[in-house]
């Protein structure tokens, strides 16, 4: 048995000669097929001290190694993490050799946490998720059609339909869900039908709905046990939607989605979460698109996503251009990667961030594919629940759930590449509920849209070719490529040239350099 005090000693002194060293990544490090660096042993996509430190700790007893952790630090290939590998490890960090990477797909990378899970929503983006739908009229407005609630099950969350349903990519919320998430989430759901004990005009001049929400759940208690639709467990309803007659009106009824506020606060032993409430209404089951791509709308909502479109202005679109494109602004289209990554729809390695390299070479797959990743710089320290400002790089196409982009938005130009997305995800600390302090709807906090929001665009002006190919480049001089200043103004220069590469069947390259 090795003596823990002595070698203890010795690594501390190895310890205190690397301080300050870390092995530089060659241009490969995006190279296909990579799932990690070779000792990166606590797996920040970096070889560094920090690696070194965790490895010493770990050999004498006093640091635990996650799964993946354990197998990137076996710089040998023999799966055990050894004092050989300590020494390898030294060598690399001494001598500055350029780092190794492991190809293939022997490691199982785990969806990063949702950073989003512990704020504003109810509905859990990981695992299953679970909706009680109420089809619900009133005695003097009915629905048009005689829908079953079965054929609106169905619809709202039924299997995916690719080859043969024209609704397609909404023919289903789940189904959306299912390939947003990389098939981490599952929706399902449950619809009853219920008329409302009054007249329509009862329920009206209510902003937060609460009169039809608690009519309701007291009117349905009986027949429905709320805690079956709290699909994580934390005893919260995950979601509830309310659908009525689009005869109704959209003054009071356009589809809108909200934390419950009302008398019911606990019900089954559960609290209510959110509650979507609106007359988008299903006619039949053979056209729906619209239907279902305003309930998946909303139903991100209820995961805490907030709307990418502006208020109170005249021009509400919030992200213009060719690749402004996305659910939470558009409707009919795909998450971008910055939703996906609120929602934590990516595997560990499907997150990478620029480090404090000259530069690095990055390859971007397609964001509409399992295999979709992102590139983050950070403004500064990139929060561990990425609650900070940074910038956002994806590969997006008109695949999958973008697929219907083209025909729905038909008069605007639309394509395929690289687009850059600059986030401000700080926490609001003064909201009884958590949200994003920038968020379109904290006008107080964003002056109105016009200084520091939650997402924008780079090149955000209509007819923008902000979709960037082979042999763009993107700098400080590019519109919208920088960070917040103390003003809240977009001045302050991000100092990386981005040049986006070739595109191949594995998706584009792109080379972020430092200037200077």
């Amino acid at each position: 048995m090795k003596n823990k005090n002595i070698l203890k000693t010795a690594l501390g002194t190895v310890t205190a000669f690397l301080i300050g060293i870390s092995a530089v990544p060659s241009a490969a490090a995006a190279a296909q097929g990579i799932i990690g660096i070779k000792g990166d042993i606590n797996c920040d996509n970096t070889l560094n001290v920090a690696d070194l430190v965790a490895m010493e700790q770990y050999l004498i007893g006093g640091h635990e190694i996650s799964e993946r952790g354990s197998q990137l630090g076996s710089f040998d290939d023999d799966g055990e993490i050894n004092s050989l590998d300590l020494a390898i490890m030294r060598k690399y960090l001494t001598s500055q050799l350029p780092v190794e990477y492991r190809y293939g797909d022997d490691i199982q990378h785990e969806f990063i946490s949702p950073p989003i899970y512990d704020m504003y929503g109810s509905l859990p983006s990981h695992g299953d998720a679970r909706m009680a739908v109420f089809h619900v009229d009133f005695p003097d407005c009915s629905f048009e059609t005689d829908v079953t609630d079965e054929q609106i099950k169905n619809v709202l969350f039924g299997e995916e339909r690719k080859n043969y349903n024209t609704n397609y990519p909404n023919e289903s919320i789940s189904a959306f869900y299912k390939r947003a998430s990389k098939g981490v989430m599952a929706l399902d759901g449950e619809v009853y039908s219920y008329t409302a004990r009054h007249n329509k005009s009862f329920y009206e001049n209510d902003v937060y709905k609460t009169k039809i929400i608690d009519d309701v759940i007291s009117g349905m208690d009986s027949k429905v046990d709320f805690s079956s639709f709290d699909g994580d467990g934390d005893r919260v309803v995950d979601a509830v939607l309310i659908l009525v007659p689009n005869s109704a009106g959209d003054d009071n009824w356009w589809p809108a989605a909200g934390v419950y506020t009302g008398l019911y606060k606990i019900v089954d032993n559960v609290k209510i979460g959110h509650v979507i409430v609106g007359n988008e209404e299903l006619y039949d089951d053979i056209s729906y698109s619209g239907f279902t791509s305003t309930y998946t709308h909303e139903s991100t909502h209820c995961m805490g996503i907030p709307d990418y479109y502006l208020y109170d202005t005249d021009d509400f679109e919030g992200l213009r251009g060719e690749g402004g494109f996305e659910l939470m602004d558009e409707v009919r289209a795909d998450l971008s990667a910055v939703s996906k990554l609120m929602l934590g729809w990516f595997r560990e390695d499907q997150v990478m961030v620029f480090g404090d390299y000259e530069y690095q070479t990055f390859t971007l797959k397609n964001g509409q594919t399992d295999d979709g990743n992102c590139v983050i710089i950070p403004y500064g320290k990139l929060d561990d629940k990425y609650r900070s400002e940074f910038l956002v790089i994806e590969y997006t196409t008109l695949d999958e759930n973008n697929s219907a982009v083209p025909n729905e938005y038909w008069w605007e130009k639309s394509g395929e590449g690289i687009r850059i997305f600059h986030v401000d995800a700080e926490v609001d600390p003064n909201d009884y509920w958590k949200m994003f302090m920038y968020d379109n709807a904290n006008l107080n906090r964003n002056e109105n849209n016009i200084n520091r929001r939650f997402i924008r665009i780079t090149e955000n002006y209509k007819d923008s070719d902000n979709l960037y190919t082979t042999g763009r480049v993107i700098d400080y001089k590019t519109e919208g490529f920088a960070f917040y200043d103390s003003y809240g103004l977009e001045t302050i220069d991000p100092g990386v040239i981005i040049t986006v590469g070739e595109l191949t069947d594995d998706g584009y390259t792109i080379t972020i350099k430092k200037k200077g």
